[in-house]
């Protein structure tokens, strides 16, 4: 059984899939969201683009092709956002997990203690781009990231924070640690994420930022 998609819970389900192998002869396969690219999910199946992200997973899971004996190459997709409506017909949508989601800074900052959610649409939105319009200490601009731009989170993010769309100002980096060239030692870089991912990173001594719950 392969799996692929959103890196939000690739963490969970490499542990579940290493779990499950350690007692089972047919094995499970939870591909992370970045790496080599392309895979190959499973023998006799066609090369793919490595899916990152949760529209990726479920593209590739509508796709999944089949090998010589016709079983799917990709079994099962890791998301974040509910079932659409172009999903397949014989798909299941199982929820495993709740989330929310927080932002981060780096030790030596320019943004305040605190961001209200309101604070928070308007940066990601971009009506609000300098620290001192959210009650920062600088008129420097603020470099706001999330680990991906795609229809899938955008979505998730008016669901739970309001906002009614992305701006300009957003920036790409992945979430897994702070050490991306666009976040480390950065003091106006201002990185969102998963609390799921939070609580990974901080069995990491890679992780150098520091967390804030949003909601």
């Amino acid at each position: 059984m392969v799996g692929v998609g959103s890196d939000t819970t690739e963490v969970l389900f490499g542990r579940l899939a290493s779990d499950y192998n350690r007692f089972h002869r047919n094995r499970v396969a939870s591909y992370w969201a970045t790496g080599v690219s392309p895979i190959t999910p499973k023998p006799g199946c066609a090369p793919i683009t490595r899916p990152n992200g949760s529209p990726p997973g479920a593209v590739a899971l509508v796709q999944r092709g089949t090998p010589a004996d016709c079983s799917p190459c990709v079994d099962f997709a890791r998301s974040l956002v509910l079932r659409s409506a172009d999903a397949p017909a014989d798909s299941v949508l199982y929820a495993i997990a709740l989330d929310g989601l927080a932002y981060a800074v780096n030790e030596r900052i320019h943004a305040p203690a605190q961001l209200s959610t309101q604070q928070v649409i308007d940066i990601l939105e971009c009506d609000a781009v300098c620290w001192d319009q959210v009650g920062g200490s600088t008129s420097d601009a603020i470099e706001p990231y999330l680990p991906d731009r795609g229809p899938g989170l955008e979505k998730l993010l008016q669901q739970i924070v309001g906002i009614e769309r992305l701006g300009p100002c957003v920036g790409v980096t992945q979430q897994a640690d702070g050490t991306t060239p666009e976040v480390k030692n950065n003091p106006n870089a201002l990185v969102f994420s998963s609390i799921g991912k939070h609580i990974g990173q901080t069995r990491s001594a890679r992780a150098r930022t520091s967390w804030q719950r949003i909601s």
